[in-house]
């Protein structure tokens, strides 16, 4: 009888080793995830091939060695991301704007490079939509990125460099060029799951007044995102450019993060 009993707390005991070993593995992985992504790992696991929590939407491509439905290591200060972005939208009648975006971003900064050619849904000296006209409006824009906020799912960054703005021949003179100093902020958000937000709002101040805001919604699948948001550019009336020119609408398109 002492002799079963002393085997039962041997079993007992060596429960207690089990259970306390998968308890630690459940903490391990609860306090990254609490640190770093919030993971649950739940039904998109099977489609996605990770989990469902917070901050799966990536600032950085995931590592190839992370365990499915967990969250990999954190990024390190040296890890950077290269983002290719490319967009539509559409304004009423027949404006509209098409747009290319590629960025390298670090936990320590970055660089952006940006173009977009655009008919104005208001304004403006062109009397034909984007796709009848043989020119358009064109504003490129290029800057360093510095974060103020960051962490493994999201980040802020504060932006400063320079915009190009071309202006199409027109009844009101020929085509027209501007150049200035451009800044502003950018920033991404980890939701839930694949989901994420992520936009920019910048101005060049002189000598023409431009605003360009970007606000989307990203649904991720590994490297590829599919974007859904609003576009708004906004170019103040000169005497040399012409009238005032103001495009906004819905905006739709796809980015590959490396």
């Amino acid at each position: 009888h002492h002799h079963g009993n002393s085997g039962n707390w041997g079993l007992h005991r060596n429960h207690q080793s089990v259970h306390h070993s998968n308890w630690n593995v459940a903490y391990r992985n609860t306090v990254v995830n609490n640190n770093y992504y919030g993971w649950y790992s739940g039904p998109w696991r099977g489609l996605w091939g990770f989990g469902w929590g917070y901050g799966y939407y990536p600032l950085y491509p995931y590592y190839a060695g992370a365990e499915p439905g967990y969250a990999p290591p954190p990024p390190s200060h040296h890890q950077v991301a290269a983002t290719l972005r490319a967009t539509g939208a559409f304004g009423p009648g027949d404006s509209g704007a098409i747009g290319l975006a590629f960025a390298v971003d670090g936990a320590r900064g970055g660089f952006d490079l940006n173009f977009d050619a655009f008919a104005p849904s208001r304004g403006g000296v062109m009397t034909t939509g984007l796709a009848g006209s043989q020119d358009s409006y064109g504003f490129g824009s290029a800057h360093l990125a510095f974060p103020i906020l960051q962490g493994a799912s999201y980040r802020i960054r504060l932006q400063a460099g320079g915009s190009w703005l071309s202006v199409p021949s027109s009844s009101y003179g020929p085509a027209s060029d501007a150049v200035g100093v451009d800044v502003g902020a950018s920033g991404q958000l980890g939701l839930v799951g694949p989901l994420g937000l992520e936009g920019h709002a910048r101005i060049t101040p002189y000598p023409i007044q431009i605003v360009d805001v970007r606000a989307a919604v990203a649904l991720r699948a590994g490297t590829f995102s599919l974007l859904g948001g609003y576009r708004l550019l906004d170019v103040e009336g000169d005497a040399r450019t012409g009238p005032a020119a103001r495009f906004s609408g819905p905006e739709i398109g796809f980015g590959l993060i490396f």
